[in-house]
């Protein structure tokens, strides 16, 4: 029964839509996601750096 269901509704362009609306935004989120994790990630290995020091230091 349910997979008669499915069947009937494969064609439905409502459906399609809805399912790759859905497809573009889990695919958007997850973008932004990795972007922010990844710089957090770059800005922890920055501050493990040591710190360079400047051409103006005396000492």
């Amino acid at each position: 029964m349910i997979l008669w269901n499915i069947d009937m509704t494969a064609d439905d362009p409502t459906l399609q839509m809805i399912l790759i609306m859905s497809g573009i935004r889990t695919a958007l989120i997850g973008i932004i996601v990795i972007v922010f994790e990844w710089r957090a990630l770059v800005g922890h290995w920055r501050l493990k750096r040591p710190a360079r020091k400047s051409t103006m230091d005396v000492n």
